[in-house]
């Protein structure tokens, strides 16, 4: 069975290389998250709880889980960047379309039409 500390301590050390790359501006943060993480690693084989093959795979698992979620959010922010939307009122939105430079103000009551603002 994978270990549970290894796949946590590998998400979080991921976490803190993730987040200093989106310019968190916290340099001290990865590097605290590795030495912790491989302290934990150790520990469980060192203490007898698991196996070196144990501790192996749970961090197999916890970098395929995270490198996956952070792919995803990056993704998802990647999408969320070509169509701008901001909430002005709740049901009005303005948005901006990427491919021309056009505004257009969304409405969802009645009585309400789309206004074009160039």
């Amino acid at each position: 069975m994978p270990s549970g500390h290894s796949s946590f301590s590998v998400c979080f050390i991921i976490w803190s290389a993730y987040a200093y790359y989106m310019n968190l501006k916290k340099a001290w943060l990865p590097i605290f998250f590795l030495i912790a993480g491989i302290i934990v690693i150790i520990s469980r084989v060192y203490l007898g709880y698991h196996t070196l093959l144990q501790v192996s795979m749970g961090s197999t698992v916890g970098l395929f889980l995270s490198t996956t979620y952070f792919y995803m959010i990056h993704y998802k922010t990647k999408l969320m960047k070509r169509s701008r939307e901001i909430h002005l009122e709740e049901g009005i939105s303005l948005v901006k379309e990427s491919e021309i430079d056009n505004y257009h103000l969304l409405s969802n009551e009645e009585g309400h039409e789309m206004k074009k603002f160039l």
